[in-house]
């Protein structure tokens, strides 16, 4: 019997977990709960079942034209089963009237056609305009910045052309794990929303609040004259799912709910683990070899061809740091050589691991300042029966100058799997653009 309860109220006392031998399934009333397509509500994790169900116990009732983890769940069992036709088979049509390009391709069609009129929609709400405004700065800014991370440094907003970001932003998408694919399918219906703002979202690269006041700045309010509407085409449109827009007349509340609706994709998508994305060893860092947030250096100071200390040995490793710090990121491995094999720490000649963290820390301190350290995270770990030395740096919020004793005052990014020396010039504009206040 089909369990999908479409727009039923239900009693939580006869929903049930079951263990099967290859996976749980959620059961109501002892048949099988099944998803609008007629999937069962099975998998091999528990915890997404337990998801699933307490959010069904909480809200008593199930509507499937509302975003819920069952919607989502049911989405993505689409992709799983091969249901529907990837989005990438209609990449162009897709991306062609997303509201993060259009603002770049196509200025006049993201702007507003009458203010006089945009400013009656909003009445006495005006003096919250910079406040539903204020979420498509820092998007746009997120935009870039995940740009230049996946590119390695190549790409960034002010450069890439309509080609280009078709191809990136496909690329993207088809590395997304099936519950990304799954979120981005219903937001992009859901809100009318395109793809690229729901990708941020599903690759937690902005927040549910920032996603929420980003619709509000590409979904404006406009005149009947003005011939705007949502895009027609849509490969994953959900039978029954309704669409929610920004609601300017009542903003508050529409806020909290498309904030709702954001914060419960997040919350689906957290309870799957991507083993490959999230707490990865050191082994499988190693193993993918050095790029723009990897990098291997074979030792701290000492100059293994010379046989002694070399400052410049140090400053290759400082280099890097700072490179990561002004940029996206990174880790670098000391005690490991190009190839990615363990040297170990013997080679610096410390008397001990204490005395190798006191140097290092001493080199960050005198070279960068020490208020880099809060974003800067070192710890020995053990790697092909070796110890080695793992820095991870955050990205910093402000620029980074390496000042080594006995070098020149220098700026590094990365560009690649290196680091880049920038001129004067050139590190003036990228300051200025990087650390540009939100």
């Amino acid at each position: 019997m089909n369990r999908d309860m479409a727009a039923q109220e239900i009693k939580p006392y006869l929903l049930d977990i079951v263990k099967r031998d290859a996976d749980y399934a959620l059961y109501y009333d002892g048949a099988p709960l099944l998803t609008p397509a007629g999937h069962e509500v099975a998998h091999p994790d528990l915890r997404i079942l337990e998801h699933i169900n307490r959010e069904l116990c909480v809200s008593g009732q199930y509507d499937e034209s509302d975003i819920s983890a069952y919607m989502l769940f049911a989405a993505q069992e689409r992709f799983v089963r091969g249901d529907i036709v990837a989005l990438t088979s209609a990449w162009d049509v897709a991306l062609g009237p997303d509201p993060m390009a259009r603002g770049k391709f196509d200025p006049a069609g993201a702007a507003v056609g009458n203010l006089d009129a945009f400013l009656d929609v909003l009445g006495e709400q005006q003096q919250q305009l910079g406040f539903f405004f204020g979420g498509i700065t820092g998007t746009t800014k997120s935009f870039n910045e995940f740009l230049i991370h996946y590119t390695e440094g190549q790409v960034s907003i002010a450069d890439i052309t309509r080609d280009g970001l078709l191809h990136i932003m496909r690329r993207v998408y088809e590395q997304l794990k099936q519950p990304q694919q799954a979120v981005v399918s219903v937001l992009r219906h859901v809100h009318q929303a395109g793809v690229i703002l729901p990708m941020l979202l599903a690759l937690n690269r902005i927040t549910p609040s920032e996603y929420a006041n980003t619709l509000f700045s590409v979904h404006l309010p406009v005149t009947e004259d003005d011939g705007a509407g949502p895009e027609a085409v849509d490969p994953f449109a959900l039978s029954g799912a309704r669409v929610f827009l920004p609601d300017w007349k009542n903003p508050e509340a529409s806020f909290l709910t498309l904030r709702d609706h954001a914060a419960r994709a997040v919350e689906f998508l957290s309870c799957f683990e991507y083993a490959a994305d999230v707490g990865a060893t050191v082994q499988d860092l190693i193993r993918t070899g050095e790029s723009f947030t990897v990098e291997f250096k074979s030792t701290l100071r000492w100059h293994i061809r010379a046989g002694r200390k070399d400052p410049a040995i140090e400053h290759a490793a400082l280099k890097t740091l700072s490179a990561f710090l002004n940029s996206s990121g990174g880790i670098l491995f000391l005690g490991v050589n190009d190839n990615g094999d363990a040297l170990g720490l013997e080679i610096d000649q410390f008397e001990n691991e204490d005395k190798f963290a006191l140097h290092f820390w001493n080199l960050v301190k005198a070279s960068m300042g020490q208020d880099v350290s809060p974003f800067i995270h070192a710890t020995f770990e053990p790697y092909q029966d070796k110890r080695i030395f793992v820095v991870q740096c955050a990205r910093s919020p402000r620029p980074v100058f390496l000042n080594q004793k006995g070098f020149d005052e220098e700026f590094y990014i990365r560009i690649g799997p290196g680091s880049a020396k920038l001129t004067i010039a050139e590190a003036l504009k990228y300051i200025a653009a990087r650390f540009a206040e939100r």
